[in-house]
């Protein structure tokens, strides 16, 4: 194989992992639902041996499990690992808050003030996947300001696995006015450059979304 033939290669296969992972990140594929292989190899127009290798990666990111003699299956997660889950994820955000509040630029802000904007648009559009997105790439940016890769890689694998149960979060109006409001607080936070008032935001709009996790997973996501 010459190496232009490995190097689009590649770039197929990591296209098959960003689509079968946004089709069980935006709970299009059910947890629990098997995977089949030639269809979605024909639907991304990659081989099956591709397919293959993009679900080990996804694999390992536990967004699919493999069950010997029956293929690949999208994973399933209990409430107590969801929990763990929220609380790694909180974890990891109040353990950058040094470095958010260190490395943040205006532009930055300006950013994830445009990207609150769409959210506030877009409350009572009854689109809780469009909202779960938006929400997705405004802690994405923040994160990102962390100097720590492995943080930033942790935490975008954790936000992934996890998802389509946060996407039931965005059903319900209420929430979706919550969280607007929570993310004002944090982006002033961050404009006055206070570690301490960060913290403090964070933890307040990470104690509103926890509590809720335990009603909301059992939401069949056939009614979003």
């Amino acid at each position: 194989m010459s190496r232009r033939e490995i190097v689009k290669s590649d770039l197929a296969e990591r296209g098959a992992v960003d689509a079968v992972r946004d089709y069980v990140a935006s709970g299009a594929w059910k947890p629990g639902e098997a995977i089949r292989q030639i269809p979605l190899a024909k639907e991304l127009a990659v081989s099956r041996l591709q397919i293959r290798e993009a679900l080990r990666i996804l694999e390992a990111e536990q967004m699919v499990e493999y069950k010997k003699n029956r293929g690949y299956f999208v994973a399933k997660f209990s409430l107590d690992e969801l929990e763990k889950i929220y609380k790694v994820l909180k974890i990891l955000e109040l353990e950058s808050i040094d470095d958010i509040v260190n490395n943040v630029e205006d532009y930055d802000i300006e950013s994830l003030e445009e990207m609150n904007n769409l959210f506030l648009k877009s409350i009572g559009s009854k689109d809780p996947k469009y909202m779960s997105k938006i929400n997705r790439e405004f802690h994405f940016r923040i994160i990102d300001l962390s100097l720590h890769e492995a943080i930033k890689s942790i935490y975008r694998n954790l936000w992934f696995v996890s998802e389509r149960y946060r996407i039931r979060h965005f059903v319900n109006e209420q929430n979706q006015k919550t969280s607007y409001r929570e993310h004002l607080v944090i982006l002033e936070a961050m404009r006055e450059r206070r570690v301490a008032s960060l913290r403090d935001a964070i933890v307040e709009h990470r104690s509103h979304a926890e509590p809720r996790l335990r009603e909301e997973m059992w939401q069949p996501l056939d009614r979003i």
